[in-house]
This record gives structure tokens, sequence and C-alpha cells, in this order.
């Protein structure tokens, strides 16, 4: 059991020098080995039961051999690999060199303005769909009010045939052969003559 457990500890030991000297994250190891950080944990973690060799060999040839095989799997020999500095790709930003604050300044104002502008066009867009939308209400509207219109129209014309039709009655003009008596029809309470 001491060796499994030194197993694990030597996989935690080789992380953190990773981490630490060649800016290699967990995420980095997982993605090399082909695996997700979660994978990777679970590993670790199966390490600490059992010799995984597999495992070990993958998380070797992740770490571009930086690692002794025979260290990593049972603590003997030398830590280190020969080559260490050539192999696992150093660190894109060069430590050594200053950053220029006026450069992220700029490039954070670049960033915001372009963010702005993102909005700006954004927001027309959506005052363009705004108006159109409130000129198709406006057409419905107008036609609505016309039928409206054409109904009132037709309406007042059929109270002036009624009224029409009431006064020739009164006068006598037509025959008593109105078929029901008269205010049936129009709610008027004028009487028939006889």
């Amino acid at each position: 059991m001491a060796e499994k457990e030194g197993l694990h500890q030597r996989l935690k030991q080789a992380i953190v020098w990773l981490k630490q000297n060649k800016n290699m994250l967990q995420l980095d190891i997982a993605e090399k080995m082909g695996m997700t950080t979660v994978g990777l944990s679970r590993g670790l973690a199966r390490c600490k039961e059992k010799n995984d060799e597999d495992f070990v060999i993958k998380f070797h040839q992740a770490t571009d051999e930086v690692f002794s095989l025979d260290w990593l799997l049972h603590g003997t020999g030398e830590k280190f690999t020969a080559d260490i500095n050539k192999s696992v790709s150093q660190p894109s930003t060069p430590v050594s060199s200053p950053i220029d604050p006026s450069s992220i300044l700029n490039a954070a104002l670049a960033a915001q303005m372009q963010t702005i502008e993102s909005l700006k066009s954004e927001k027309a867009t959506l005052l363009e769909v705004h108006a159109r939308e409130l000129k198709a209400k406006d057409d419905l509207i107008q036609s609505l009010r016309d039928q409206l219109a054409a109904k009132d129209q037709l309406i007042a014309e059929q109270k002036a045939r009624l009224v029409d039709y009431r006064r020739l009655i009164d006068s006598h003009e037509i025959e008593n052969s109105y078929p029901f008596p008269v205010g049936v029809a129009d709610g008027s309470t004028s009487q028939k003559r006889a």
C-alpha cells in the first residue's frame, strides 16, 4: 500500500512542479492525455488504490517525458529526464518583458468602444423593427376605422329607408299588404290605419 500512496504523491508532486515551472495546468495535462480534468482527477484517485501503469504512461507522454518513468512508477532513479529543458513548451509570454500599462488601457478602451458600437447597432435594428411594427398596427387601425365608417354609413342608409317606409305607411301610400304589423321590424309604435 505504501508504494501505491507513493505513486499518487509523486503524480501530485509532478503536477505541482509542472504548474510552477512550466505553466501547465491540470486542464493542459488532461487535454494532452485526451481526457477531461474530471477524468484526470479520477485517474489520480485510482493511482491511490492501485498501480495504474497505463495512466502513468499516458501522464508521462502528455508531460513530454519531463519526469523519468522509473521515478513516476516506482520512485527510483532520477526524478527528471536528461532533456528537461527541451521538453514541455515554455510559457507564451516571457517573464522578463515589461508590460506597458497604456497598451492594456488602450486595448480595454478599444474593446469597450467595440461593445458600445455593437450595442448602438443592435439598438438601431430594434428601433427599425419597432417602427415597422407600429406602422403595421397603425395601418390595421386605419383599416378597421374605415370598415366601421362604411358600416355606420350602411346603418344610416337603412335607418333612412325605414323612416321613408314608415312615412309611406302612415300616409297610406302603401296598401295594407304589409306582411306584419308596423313596429315589429323597426321597433316603432305606429299603428296601421284601416
